[in-house]
C-alpha cells in the first residue's frame, strides 16, 4: 500500500520532479564550465598582477591643503589666491607641493611599518570620438608599484604618442598607428593595462559598464603635465622587497618612492588578499 501511494504521488508531479532534474544537471554543468574557464585565466591574471607589482594597498589622498598645512609661511600666497587643491598648488610652486608630499609621506611613515609607498596620479578628461561622449582617464607611468603592462605594440616616447586599453580600441575600431583627438592629436603606439585599474569603470554614473565610452591611457610625463583634466593623488603601498624597478629606470624630476620602515607601532599597511583604503 505504501509502495503504491508512493508511485502515484511521483506519477502525479512527474512535471516537478522533471523540472528539478534539469536544474541540478544545469547548476552542474554551469558549475563546471565556470571552474574550468577560471582555471584558465587565473594563471595569466596572476603571473600579470605579479610582474607589474600590484598594490597591496592604497591610502586615499586628501585633495586639498588642509587648514594645518596652509599655515606654512610658503603657501600664504597660493591660499590667498583663492585656490586649495593639490592640483592647483602643484600648477602654482612645484616645490612647496613636493614639500607637501614629503610631508605627508612622513605622516604615513608614522603608521606603516616595512612598506614601499609611490604616489600615484591620474588626470579625468572628456573627449569627443565619432561624435560621441567620451572619458578617459591618463595613468601616470610608476617606478616601482602598478606598472603598466604593454600587451602589444610599444610604450609612447614622444608626447604626441598614447596608449590606450584594448578593449576601447576595439569597440571603436581604433588600431595601432591610428590618430585620436584628445583635445591634441594623439597616434596610438601600444594597447596597455593597468594593475590598480583592472575595469576601467571611472565615470560618475557607476552603471555605465560600456568600455567604448571610456579608456584608461599611458602618454609621457610631459605629455601627462600637459594634459587638461582634473588630477588626483594617493599612495599606492606593497610590502618592501617587492619593488621591480627601480626609480632610475625613469627620468623624472624627482622619484615619489619611498622605503618605510618604523621600528615600532602597529601596522596598518600588511598584504592583503584585496584592497584596503586609508584616507591621510
Amino acid at each position: 500500500m505504501l509502495y503504491k501511494n508512493v508511485w502515484k504521488t511521483l506519477a502525479g508531479k512527474w512535471m516537478q520532479l522533471l523540472a528539478i532534474a534539469v536544474i541540478i544537471v544545469m547548476s552542474s554543468l554551469t558549475y563546471t564550465m565556470m571552474f574550468y574557464g577560471i582555471s584558465g585565466i587565473e594563471v595569466p591574471t596572476e603571473e600579470f598582477l605579479a610582474s607589474s607589482n600590484q598594490e597591496d594597498f592604497a591610502v586615499e589622498m586628501l585633495n586639498r591643503v588642509t587648514e594645518e598645512e596652509a599655515s606654512a609661511p610658503e603657501l600664504t600666497a597660493f591660499i590667498a589666491s583663492g585656490k586649495y587643491t593639490l592640483a592647483d598648488l602643484k600648477q602654482a610652486d612645484a616645490k612647496a607641493f613636493d614639500d607637501l608630499m614629503a610631508a605627508r609621506l612622513d605622516a604615513v611613515e608614522r603608521e606603516m611599518v616595512d612598506v614601499t609607498l609611490e604616489l600615484r596620479s591620474t588626470k579625468l578628461f572628456n573627449y569627443t570620438f565619432d561624435d560621441r561622449e567620451h572619458r578617459g582617464l591618463v595613468v601616470k607611468d610608476a617606478d616601482a608599484i602598478n606598472l603598466s603592462y604593454l600587451e602589444s605594440g610599444r610604450r609612447p616616447s614622444a608626447d604626441d604618442e598614447v596608449a590606450i586599453n584594448t578593449k576601447s580600441a576595439e569597440k571603436n575600431g581604433i588600431e595601432l598607428g591610428d590618430t585620436i583627438d584628445l583635445g591634441e592629436p594623439f597616434t596610438v603606439t601600444g594597447f596597455v593595462l593597468f594593475p590598480d585599474y583592472t575595469l576601467p569603470l571611472f565615470d560618475d554614473n557607476f552603471f555605465n559598464l560600456d568600455p567604448g565610452t571610456q579608456t584608461l591611457l599611458l602618454m609621457t610625463d610631459s605629455a601627462y603635465e600637459a594634459m587638461n583634466g582634473t588630477e588626483s593623488f594617493r599612495l599606492a603601498g606593497s610590502p618592501m622587497g617587492r619593488s621591480k624597478r627601480t626609480s632610475s629606470s625613469r627620468s623624472s624630476s624627482r622619484s615619489w618612492r619611498r622605503r618605510i620602515s618604523c621600528a615600532a607601532g602597529p601596522s596598518i599597511a600588511k598584504s592583503l588578499p584585496e584592497k584596503r583604503w586609508h584616507s591621510v
